[in-house]
C-alpha cells in the first residue's frame, strides 16, 4: 500500500523531490521525529483533567440517588430511568461530537464537550422533579459521551510514538479511573457534612468545575498537527511543530532517526469507508471491543452492591465499601496498564483482559450454579479477575481505536465505538434485572458476561492488529 522513496534528516519539512509525499505526509513525518518534550506532558495533564471531570460527573448521580430519590419524590420505578438518561445522552454525543471533530478540529469540539456537560452539571443540581432532572441528565449526556473520544484522539495524534501507550494511560486513562473512585467518596463525605438532601446538589456544583476547565484547555492544548495538515492548514501544524523542535534543541534533546517516507493515498472523509474491504474488520473489532466491555463494566457495576446485600446478605455500608475496594484494583491496574502497554502491546492486553473476566465469570458460575455458595466473599473473589480484566480493557480501547484508522475517520470511528459502549451500559443493566425477576437466578447474568466476553475475546484474537510504537500513518495506511 505503499511505495518507498527518499529520507528525512534534520529539523524541518524535508525538501521537495520527485516522488515525495504530500506536505501534509511529509508534515506527520515530521512529527513522528519528535522526542518525549516537556509540551507533551502538560498537554498530558491537561487531558487527565478532563478524563478525571468526565467519569466523575458521570458517577454524581450513582452516589447522590439516595438524596435524589425523596428530594424530587422518584418512585423506584424512574430511577432506571434516571440512571439510563445520560447514557441516552452519551449515546448521541459520542456520534455527534466525533463528526463535528472530523469537520472542525479536535481542540474546538473537545473544548465544547467539556464546557456542555459542565454546564448542565451545574443546572442538574436545580432539579425540581423527575421530569427536570431527566432532560438535563440526557443533555449533560451529549457533552460526556463526546469528550473522552475527542480526547483520545487528540491524545494519539499528539503525543510522541513511541510512549504514546504510556501518555494515554497515565493521563486520560488513570484519571478516568480515578474519578469513578473519587465521586463515592465525595458523596459520602458530602453525606456526612451536609445531609442527603443538600449533598447531591453540591456535588453536581462541584462537577460545573469542567465549565472553565473546557474554556482553559483550548488555550492550553494544541490543534492536531494531522489534522490541520491532512485539512489543508500546513501553517498550523508547522507552527506546532517548529515550537517542538525549537524545545528539543533548547533541551539538547536529538530527533528520532528519520523512517523511510512513505506516499499515501490521500481521501476525503466517508462514513462508508470503514466497511469497505481494507477498514471493516477493523471497525468490527472496535464495536466488538466496546460493546463487550462496557457491558460487562457497567452491568455488573450497577449490580454489585445489590447482589452483596440481596444474595450475600451483607449490610449497605460494608457492600459500598467492597466497591471502593473493586475502584482501587482499577486505578492500580490502570498504572500497570500504562507501563506495560508500549511494551507487551495492544492486542496481547486486549485478549489478557477478555481472559480474566472469563476466568472471575467461570469461577463466579461454578461457585453458584455448581457448588451452590452464595455468600458475599464468594461474590467478591469472583468480581476481582472480572474487574481486574474489564479494568485492562476499558482503558486500552479507546487508546488502540484512534490508532487503527487515519486522520480523516479516526475520531468519527472511535466515536462510535463509544457509542457501541454505551449500547452494551444500557442493555446489561436492564438484562441482568430481566433475568433475576424471571427467577432465573445469577447463574444465568454470569452466562450473560461470558457469552458477551467470549464474543470480545474472539474478535480479538482473529481482527486484532498490533500498533505499539508504530507510526499512526503506517498502521491506518
Amino acid at each position: 500500500m505503499s511505495d518507498q522513496i527518499g529520507s528525512v534528516t534534520g529539523y524541518g519539512s524535508p525538501a521537495p523531490a520527485a516522488g515525495m509525499p504530500s506536505e501534509a505526509q511529509a508534515l506527520a513525518q515530521r512529527f513522528d521525529r519528535i522526542p518525549a518534550l516537556p509540551s507533551h506532558t502538560k498537554w498530558a495533564a491537561v487531558l487527565s483533567i478532563g478524563g478525571f471531570l468526565d467519569s466523575f460527573d458521570s458517577m454524581i448521580l450513582a452516589s447522590g440517588l439516595p438524596g435524589i430519590i425523596p428530594s424530587l419524590h422518584i418512585g423506584y420505578a424512574r430511577v432506571g430511568l434516571v440512571i439510563s438518561a445520560a447514557f441516552f445522552g452519551m449515546l448521541i454525543g459520542a456520534i455527534l461530537f466525533g463528526w463535528l471533530s472530523e469537520r472542525y478540529g479536535r481542540r474546538t469540539i473537545y473544548g465544547m464537550a467539556v464546557i456542555l456537560f459542565g454546564i448542565m452539571s451545574v443546572v442538574c443540581a436545580f432539579a425540581w422533579d423527575f421530569n427536570s432532572l431527566f432532560c438535563i441528565r440526557v443533555i449533560q449526556g451529549l457533552g460526556l459521551g463526546g469528550a473522552i473520544p475527542v480526547a483520545a484522539t487528540i491524545s494519539a495524534e499528539c503525543m510522541p510514538t513511541k510512549s504514546r501507550g504510556k501518555a494515554f494511560g497515565l493521563s486520560v486513562g488513570l484519571l478516568f479511573v480515578c474519578g469513578f473512585v473519587v465521586a463515592p467518596l465525595a458523596g459520602v463525605a458530602f453525606n456526612t457534612l451536609l445531609g442527603p438532601a443538600v449533598a447531591w446538589r453540591v456535588m453536581f456544583l462541584v462537577g460545573g468545575l469542567a465549565f472553565p476547565y473546557g474554556i482553559v484547555s483550548y488555550w492550553l492544548l494544541p490543534e492536531s498537527p494531522r489534522w490541520c495538515a491532512s485539512h489543508g492548514r500546513l501553517p498550523q501544524a508547522e507552527a506546532v511543530l517548529d515550537q517542538l523542535e525549537a524545545q528539543a534543541r533548547k533541551l539538547g534533546r536529538a530527533l528520532l532517526p528519520a523512517a523511510e517516507p512513505r506516499f499515501w493515498l490521500q481521501k476525503a472523509t466517508r462514513i462508508g469507508e470503514a466497511f469497505g474491504r481494507d477498514y471493516w474488520r477493523r471497525t468490527l473489532l472496535i464495536w466488538v471491543a466496546f460493546f463487550s466491555t462496557y457491558f460487562v463494566t457497567y452491568g455488573l457495576g450497577n449490580w454489585l452492591p445489590t447482589l452483596y446485600t440481596t444474595i450475600g446478605g451483607l449490610p449497605i455500608n460494608k457492600a459500598l465499601s467492597l466497591t471502593v475496594i473493586t475502584g482501587a484494583v482499577q486505578v492500580v491496574l490502570g498504572v500497570v496498564l500504562a507501563l506495560t502497554v508500549d511494551r507487551f502491546g495492544r492486542v496481547k492486553l486486549l485478549k489478557l483482559g477478555f481472559s480474566l473476566s472469563l476466568l472471575g465469570i467461570v469461577a463466579g458460575a461454578l461457585a453458584l450454579g455448581v457448588f451452590h455458595a452464595s455468600s458475599w466473599p464468594v461474590l467478591f473473589l469472583s468480581s476481582i479477575p472480572l474487574v481486574a480484566g474489564n479494568s485492562i480493557n476499558s482503558g486500552l480501547v479507546y487508546l488502540y481505536a484512534p490508532e487503527l484508522f487515519p486522520t480523516r475517520m479516526r475520531t468519527l470511528i472511535t466515536s462510535t465505538g463509544s457509542a457501541a459502549g454505551r449500547i452494551g451500559s444500557i442493555i446489561a443493566p436492564i438484562l441482568f434485572g430481566a433475568l433475576l425477576q424471571a427467577n432465573l437466578g445469577l447463574v444465568s447474568v454470569f452466562i450473560a458476561l461470558g457469552v458477551v466476553s467470549v464474543f470480545g475475546l474472539v474478535i480479538g484474537s482473529c481482527f486484532g492488529v498490533e500498533t505499539k510504537q508504530k507510526s499512526l500513518e503506517d498502521i491506518a495506511h
